[in-house]
């Protein structure tokens, strides 16, 4: 039996630059991040971040464990 690879996409707001930098910075310390993006965004003249960051989990007792289950 193969393992099977679980992955979760987490979306995060963050309301100013350096903000958002320190997020990613976190970010590219954990090992179960595979991959990450950071997008500037204006609504109703107000500039935030949106930082999708994906984990990736190699079983299921990994991603139950993160969650404290």
């Amino acid at each position: 039996m193969s393992n099977v690879i679980l992955s979760e996409t987490k979306k995060i707001f963050a309301y100013s630059k350096l903000q958002a930098d320190g997020i990613i910075d976190e970010a590219k310390k954990d090992p179960k991040v595979t991959n990450f993006s950071l997008k500037e965004r204006t609504k109703k003249g107000e500039t935030f971040y949106v930082i999708t960051i994906e984990e990736t989990y190699n079983t299921i007792k990994e991603l139950t464990q993160d969650f404290g289950m």
